[in-house]
């Protein structure tokens, strides 16, 4: 099959009511930047994701909209053959009972509008 990564960190918030992360977006940059390297005789090194299919967010671009296309998009450009690496870098809470992750632009009394829960996601795997 052929990979697809979407990797996304984030450690800075608007809200200081939320502790930042100092290494997630790095963290997100190094799985991404290994994941889509090639080896030094040219092929892939760990997985060769070539950059159209790989989708980095890090914390001034990882809205909770943002995620749900990139997650959206790795899902409609992948077959039932292919991997789909998900990788989420950050700090997160819950909503009721469910867990959700924090975005750069997520406050965290209105998480519940801003944060990224799992039944943002449930329509791209249906």
């Amino acid at each position: 099959g052929n990979p697809y990564l979407v990797a996304v960190g984030v450690g800075e918030f608007k809200d200081a009511a939320i502790h930042k992360r100092p290494t997630a977006d790095g963290d997100a940059k190094a799985l991404h930047a290994l994941l889509t390297a090639p080896g030094a005789d040219g092929r892939p090194a760990v997985l060769g994701i070539p950059a159209d299919r790989a989708k980095l967010l890090t914390s001034a671009a990882a809205t909770r909209e943002a995620i749900v296309k990139a997650v959206e998009a790795a899902v409609e450009n992948t077959t039932k053959d292919d991997l789909i690496v998900l990788a989420f870098f950050g700090r997160g809470s819950a909503v009721a009972e469910k867990p959700c992750f924090f975005t750069g632009d997520t406050v965290f009394k209105d998480r519940a509008k801003k944060a990224l829960t799992p039944a943002d996601l449930e329509p791209a795997f249906k």
